[in-house]
């Protein structure tokens, strides 16, 4: 008998295939369609808890495991940075449709006003509404504001629907920032490919470091989020805690991870905050200008 999938051989009553691991069934059957399902949505979970408790209990203990081999258990790095943007993108998209509760905001006033050649610009939502719906925010950017072509046309239209949007331009960013830092990864995994040099560890394994890392600061987003939903006042101590406690863990991840003492830890984040902001100022360039683009 042989099996279905890779044509090898097999021995007896085997129930999976000693090539490729595929079940040996004669038919298919809902037992064996429910059951794989089930099988896979429990074995996800299970995975997904322990990879979770993992990232937020212990900083740098999934990244230890991971590259010592201890991987089953957990749902594979950039699997899981993956599902948390994806669950950040929907909280961001559901709470940004939750109405302001503040009664004195009205709603037909937008909550921005920008400057162009010392001319203070605000159009209120209904106006743009009345622009957008007969397609002639162009024109009316061209004649009303004197603004007939080239950038900075571009630029005040752009604002005009940063102010008609909920979040404004910041959530606009909100919204790129967790793909931008996948794509950061790769750069910052040569920073600590640099400094960590004497390690061991490959550029790979740097690079697993950094998705968990920046995995839990998608989860520290997350939690701003749920702030939200209780007030959206204080914003900047609430980027602080975000600020502090994502150095805190990365002190702590990186104490764990590459066995240093912590004064060792210290001497090594100079550098790695060097590289963070020479990197981070590029890409936020980048950051802003996809998100106006996506206006």
């Amino acid at each position: 008998m042989e099996c279905k999938n890779c044509n090898e051989d097999l021995v007896g009553q085997e129930k999976f295939c000693s090539g490729c691991g595929q079940k040996n069934i004669d038919k298919l059957n809902l037992k064996y369609l429910y059951g794989e399902i089930l099988d896979n949505v429990l074995n996800l979970d299970s995975k997904l808890f322990n990879t979770v408790k993992g990232l937020i209990m212990k900083p740098g203990f999934l990244s230890k495991e991971f590259v010592e081999g201890r991987r089953k258990r957990y749902v594979m790095p950039v699997r899981f940075y993956i599902i948390i943007s994806i669950i950040f993108f929907f909280m961001v998209s559901i709470i940004g449709t939750i109405p302001d509760s503040n009664p004195n905001l009205e709603a037909d006033v937008a909550p921005h006003t920008f400057t162009i050649n010392g001319k203070d610009i605000t159009v209120l939502s209904e106006k743009y509404n009345e622009l957008t719906q007969t397609n002639t925010l162009d024109s009316y950017i061209a004649d009303s504001i004197g603004m007939p072509a080239g950038f900075p046309h571009f630029f005040v239209k752009q604002s005009i629907k940063a102010q008609n949007t909920k979040g404004g331009f910041g959530g606009i960013l909100l919204n790129q920032l967790s793909i931008f830092l996948l794509l950061f990864i790769p750069f910052i995994g040569l920073v600590y490919q640099w400094s960590f040099k004497n390690n061991g560890y490959s550029y790979v394994e740097h690079v697993v470091f950094n998705v968990h890392f920046n995995s839990f600061v998608i989860v520290l987003l997350m939690l701003n989020e749920l702030f939200k939903l209780f007030s959206d006042e204080y914003w900047v101590y609430r980027i602080l805690i975000i600020f502090v406690g994502s150095l805190v863990y990365l002190f702590a991840s990186i104490k764990k991870f590459y066995e240093r003492k912590w004064w060792v830890v210290l001497y090594k984040l100079f550098f790695l905050f060097s590289g963070y902001l020479s990197l981070a100022f590029g890409f936020g360039i980048a950051l802003v200008l996809v998100s106006v683009i996506m206006l």
